[in-house]
C-alpha cells in the first residue's frame, strides 16, 4: 500500500532532509511528520443505481462481503442481520437474535460463519 507522508502540509517527495530544508526548519527540532496511507486504486463516482435490495426495516448501519464476493452481509438499525446473495441481489436469509442496533458484521475470512455486533456490545456468532 502506498502511503503520503507530509510535514506543514508539504509532502516529502525525496527525502526527510530535503523536506526540511526546503521548509526551512532545523533538523534540531520536533516536527510532526503526518502518515498516510493511500488506496492502490482510482474511486470513480458511480452514476446509476445497479440494484436495489428491500429488506431492512430501519437504517442500514454496516455492510460486508463475503471473500469470494458471492454474498453481503448488512447490519441494520432493526436489530437483523441480512444475508443477500449479491448475484441475484436476492435476501438469502435474515438472521434475528439482537435487541439492539446491529453496528457490525465480518465474514470469516473462509466464509465459514459470521460475526455481528450491536450497540450494547452483544456479539454473536452465526
Amino acid at each position: 500500500m502506498d502511503a503520503c507522508c507530509q510535514i506543514n502540509g508539504t509532502e516529502i517527495m525525496q527525502s526527510l532532509a530535503t523536506t526540511l530544508e526546503e521548509e526551512k526548519l532545523s533538523h534540531e527540532m520536533v516536527v510532526k511528520v503526518i502518515y498516510q496511507p493511500q488506496a492502490v486504486f482510482r474511486v470513480r463516482s458511480v452514476t446509476r443505481c445497479a440494484s436495489s435490495m428491500q429488506g431492512h426495516s430501519g437504517a442500514i448501519l454496516h455492510v460486508h462481503f463475503s471473500a469470494d464476493g458471492k454474498r453481503l452481509a448488512s447490519g441494520g438499525g432493526d436489530g437483523t442481520v441480512r444475508l443477500w446473495d449479491m448475484l441475484t441481489s436476492t435476501p438469502l436469509k435474515t438472521l434475528k437474535g439482537h435487541k439492539n442496533w446491529v453496528m457490525a458484521v465480518a465474514w470469516a475470512p473462509d466464509g465459514s460463519f459470521l460475526i455481528s455486533g450491536d450497540s450494547k456490545g452483544e456479539i454473536r456468532v452465526w
